[in-house]
């Protein structure tokens, strides 16, 4: 991913986001593509990497943490 927003937050501490440089970014496909293939030759370290995926989601996107957000969001919207 990018590292940019929620990305950068979430993924950036794993290394598993990319910088992108300006608003346009010619050499960014280049090391995207270098990044997939590195991971795409080093199976052995899948199941490492879907356990902290599955951490991740669990704790970022369970059902009760995510109504308590949207809940916070309206209620900051409300008049």
């Amino acid at each position: 991913a990018s590292d940019v927003g929620e990305a950068s937050r979430l993924l950036g501490p794993h290394g598993w986001t990319l910088p992108y440089e300006s608003s346009l970014d010619r050499a960014y496909p280049e090391r995207l593509a270098a990044t997939i293939e590195s991971w795409r030759s080093s199976p052995e370290e899948e199941p490492a990497r879907r356990a902290i995926a599955l951490r991740i989601a669990e704790r970022e996107f369970d059902v009760e943490q995510m109504r308590a957000r949207l809940a916070n969001v309206l209620e900051k919207a409300a008049p």
